[in-house]
């Protein structure tokens, strides 16, 4: 049993961090060979015999594609043709997406495995038997994205042609696709949190305030806040800073505001709370509170109220 590791063995795990964070985000692209070799080294390792039939494809969304093919009892001669087919029926909507997102569930997902494997990795240093069952896995991370296996097919992705991030290392960009594969299909995200497309490829003198507020989910309307601008949110909504209040939190010394924004003439003026986030020092989002609310403490426990938080105002 392993206690406790030697100095020269710790000294090791930025190593292994290194090798396996550029595993993870890594946008080399393989040969076909390479991709099908590992796909079929991952059936090995797992006890199968690999299917005659390995599909390099460009994006995960084209792995969902052929396994709706294969589901469908479709045949796979022009593959390429018939998935480029099948996505034009999605794009005018003669084809529910929802019937090629159920086998989403079923991916393995090659390089984004990373973060347990590594683990794993480093620990083959110790001889641990058995660990040789992830040698295919491994593989596939090394030189593949997501894929789908089946007894008689499998199909697979190349990995994204470029990936951008932030300093934290969460995907973000702030005017194009975080993350975009061969064949467009991309994820949009800012500092991390899934933004929709359009909100990121609108220049920020053009964003409307009043439709940010209309964003439910609040990390989202956090991100095109922060995006628009708090200077341009306050000076487009007319913002009135009403009332502030401070509190310590579990150590941490927080400011808020009651601000009054005006919402246009068919809703009016509403209040909103202000705050400051625990976490990331200068980084504020807003909530709406109840109209009749008019100090910045009273809306901070009508949201301790809805939120039923772990904690109380004094």
């Amino acid at each position: 049993m392993i206690e406790k590791l030697t100095k020269e063995q710790e000294a090791l795990c930025p190593v292994y961090v290194k090798k396996w964070v550029e595993i993870g985000f890594s946008t080399e692209q393989a040969s076909d060979e390479e991709m099908i070799n590992a796909m079929k080294k991952v059936y090995q390792c797992g006890g199968v015999n690999p299917p005659e039939k390995i599909f390099v494809v460009d994006s995960p969304f084209e792995c969902l594609v052929g396994a709706y093919i294969y589901k469908n009892n479709l045949k796979f001669k022009n593959l390429k043709s018939k998935i480029e087919a099948i996505k034009e029926q999605i794009k005018k909507k003669k084809l529910s997406l929802d019937l090629i997102k159920k086998e989403s569930s079923n991916f393995v997902y090659g390089q984004h495995e990373a973060s347990w494997l590594a683990f794993y990795d480093f620990f083959r240093m110790f001889n641990i038997p058995g660990l040789e069952k992830l040698d295919g896995l491994n593989e596939m991370a090394k030189y593949c994205n997501w894929g789908l296996c089946y007894d008689t097919v499998c199909f697979v992705s190349r990995k994204p042609e470029s990936i951008k991030r932030n300093i934290r290392g969460q995907l973000h960009c702030e005017n194009g696709p975080a993350l975009r594969y061969k064949d467009g299909f991309a994820i949009w995200r800012l500092n991390g949190i899934t933004i929709p497309k359009k909100w990121i490829l609108t220049p920020p003198e053009e964003m409307d305030p009043i439709e940010i507020l209309k964003e439910e989910n609040v990390e989202v309307r956090e991100e095109l806040i922060k995006k628009i601008g708090m200077n341009n949110f306050y000076e487009k909504t007319g913002a009135k800073e009403i009332d502030t209040w401070d509190i310590v939190i579990e150590d941490k010394h927080l400011h808020y505001s009651l601000i009054m924004l005006n919402l246009g003439t068919e809703i009016g003026e509403i209040p909103y709370l202000k705050m400051e986030s625990p976490s990331l020092a200068g980084v504020y989002h807003i909530e709406p509170v109840a109209k009749h609310i008019r100090t910045a403490k009273e809306a901070f426990e009508f949201r301790v109220r809805r939120k039923t938080l772990p904690f109380s105002a004094n």
